[in-house]
């Protein structure tokens, strides 16, 4: 076993017994109850896994266009895609209904690829342990559904349908207004890549301004305690309902405890620009419906800002909510002037209902929205053809990827940017620059990190067949100046991962191949080069990217 798999190995079975001692006192069910306040959001799931976590809204989301009442029956359909096909070992379901006010009632249904998961009463007198209800009618709804997602989902697609309808039988006045607000599906799973270390909150807390017996409710505070096991990476989702259509609020992560800081929730004047604490501030923008830019009402977001490692604690992380700030009154509590007039500077209210933190034992770096950074932005990548095998230089070819074409190479699911040589003497191939810039820390400190690990997948393939069929995986060498091959692949042009590292245990200077800027250059390209064959037939070559990844393993 080299050491890379005994660090892996003490790190994981370190991860079992933290996690097996502190089980007792943070795993708690969900608790299905009805409180203006809300639930304060506690952790339901944690532990370590050699895999990762999925969390994700699907592909729909936020309530129909029938503000400001509805009060009939609604469906919502949402496809979860890229879903984990094997290694589960937990996964959930939760949907937000807006009952309206806590006098109506009514019923929710929801169902996963057609077999229905749970039949609910929204009733705040009648809810069962799947159910919790805050505000003036804000449901959500939690279902196990472990077993569901392991024998529905063998092709990494999940549909979701969710429906809510009233209740009738009592007059209009008693009618659910029946709309949903989203869904969110939280997967556990192992797939060996990597460990990740796993905190799930729940909520769903109310934060709201001043309403008759109920005081401002400004700020909550979600808890991810324990000790963290790894300094690869990090990653935190939060999922809302509710929430004012550009108004702010505000998210803090570890933001240290003191008189004039966000930690003080008995203070909304604190200085937005005081850099000892803006550090801290995950996001300060309109998160409650940021993905939709439009008055949907639910957003379920992923931040990076917590991928600074120096923003953990050593145990017992946590992470604020604000409903917003107040920098212009002088009072303490945030301004809400008289309806129908509003504050920009925060949400009337809003609910958070979900807090996912992981830590990883690597950093993944990919073209996705689901890891660090902006593909065409951050990272980037580049097609068509250059004119040697490998070539000689880190910046050929050199024609970006558009919007649509990065779409193509986002995730493994069997869509492909291709692109086919013009010229005799070309070669086609796809150059990919990540850049590992870690958020606030600025570039990574290499002597962290133990290895390079690459991942390409797609196919290589030439009209002339046979050998002139296959890849080759290189990386940039910034010393030599020059490509290393990574991997390569032949065969009859058909789909192939190429895989390779460059570790520290095997010799390897790992400065060789990051740059002053923080670039790493990854190269795939077809085996043989254009030419005309003796009868005059152009032999072209052809190349098909699907998905890459880059992980730093420490």
């Amino acid at each position: 076993m080299n050491n890379l798999n005994i660090k892996n190995l003490r790190n994981f079975l370190i991860g079992m017994l933290s996690i097996t001692l502190l089980c007792g006192m943070i795993c708690t069910s969900a608790f299905a109850a009805y409180n203006y306040e809300g639930f304060p959001l506690e952790t339901i799931e944690n532990g370590t896994v050699q895999g990762d976590v999925y969390v994700s809204y699907g592909d729909n989301a936020g309530l129909n266009d029938s503000y400001p009442w509805n009060y009939t029956r609604n469906t919502l359909i949402t496809t979860f895609e890229n879903v984990p096909t094997s290694g589960i070992k937990w996964a959930e379901l939760k949907a937000g209904v807006w009952g309206g006010s806590t006098s109506r009632v009514g019923w929710a249904e929801i169902r996963l690829d057609e077999t229905l998961l749970t039949t609910e009463t929204l009733n705040v007198s009648d809810l069962s342990e799947n159910v919790s209800c805050c505000g003036s009618g804000v449901y959500l709804i939690h279902c196990n559904c472990t077993e569901l997602v392991k024998e529905k989902n063998s092709d990494g697609t999940i549909v979701a349908n969710i429906t809510a309808w009233p209740d009738t039988s009592q007059g209009d006045s008693k009618r659910l207004d029946s709309r949903i607000y989203g869904a969110a599906l939280i997967i556990v799973y192992e797939n060996g890549d990597y460990y990740t270390q796993y905190w799930i909150n729940q909520g769903p807390v109310d934060l709201h301004k001043s309403y008759t017996g109920h005081p401002y409710n400004n700020a909550n505070i979600t808890w991810f305690n324990g000790t963290p096991l790894y300094t690869g990476g990090a990653s935190l989702t939060v999922g809302y309902l509710a929430g004012d259509y550009g108004q702010r609020d505000y998210l803090y992560f570890n933001v240290p405890s003191a008189d004039d800081s966000p930690y003080n929730f008995s203070n909304a004047m604190w200085d937005l620009t005081n850099a000892t604490y803006a550090r801290y501030k995950v996001d300060g923008n309109d998160v409650a419906n940021e993905n939709f830019n439009t008055t949907k009402y639910f957003d379920l977001h992923k931040f990076y800002s917590v991928r600074c490692m120096d923003l953990c604690n050593s145990s017992n992380n946590y992470a604020i909510f604000w409903r917003g700030h107040n920098d212009t009154y002088t009072s303490y509590d945030i301004y809400d002037p008289p309806y129908p007039q509003v504050n920009p500077e925060t949400e009337s209210y809003y609910v958070p209902f979900l807090a996912v933190l992981k830590l990883h034992n690597v950093y993944l770096y990919d073209f996705s929205s689901d890891t660090e950074g902006v593909a065409g932005v951050v990272h980037k990548a580049y097609r068509f053809q250059n004119d040697s095998r490998a070539p000689t230089t880190n910046d050929v070819p050199d024609i970006e990827f558009t919007d649509a074409e990065y779409e193509n190479i986002m995730y493994d699911d069997q869509v492909f940017q291709s692109d086919v040589t013009n010229a005799d003497g070309n070669f086609a191939a796809h150059r990919f620059a990540f850049n590992v810039s870690n958020c606030h820390c600025g570039c990574l400190n290499i002597s962290d990190i133990d290895a390079i690990n690459v991942t390409w997948n797609g196919k290589g393939w030439h009209d002339a067949g046979d050998d002139a069929n296959g890849t080759f995986l290189y990386i940039w060498n910034y010393t030599s100046q020059s490509y290393e091959e990574l991997d390569d692949c032949a065969g009859d042009g058909s789909e192939n991962y190429l895989t390779g590292e460059r570790c520290v245990f095997s010799g390897y200077d790992l400065s060789n191949y990051i740059d002053e800027n923080c670039k790493i250059i990854v190269l795939a390209e077809q085996k043989t080069e254009q030419y005309e064959d003796e009868e005059f037939i152009t032999k072209y070559s052809h190349i098909e990217s699907d998905y890459v990844k880059l992980i730093l393993k420490s």
